[in-house]
């Protein structure tokens, strides 16, 4: 019989990926787009704290990294919490 270990996306993922912008590459090297936003999904509704302060830094370096990575423009939206982004 053999046992199987149970993964976290997370972990694969990170064993898969040497950079944050590679999860982008395919669809942005696959597709001729001129233009990505991102959405950060945080909902601000009383004191900010650690937690947020991250998710929000981490977007706008993502957003930057990929701009310089790919040469395409990249914006950046607060969006309430739950919504999905997309790729224009």
């Amino acid at each position: 019989m053999t046992v199987s270990t149970l993964r976290s996306p997370n972990t694969v993922l990170a064993n898969a990926v040497e950079d944050a912008v590679d999860v982008l590459r395919p669809r942005i090297v696959d597709s001729d787009i001129e233009s990505i936003g991102f959405s950060v999904g945080t909902q601000i509704n009383g004191h900010p704290h650690l937690g947020t302060h991250l998710v929000q830094s981490l977007a706008f370096l993502l957003a930057e990294r990929a701009r310089d990575e790919f040469g395409i423009d990249t914006s950046m939206e607060q969006t309430p919490f739950g919504e999905a982004c997309g790729v224009r």
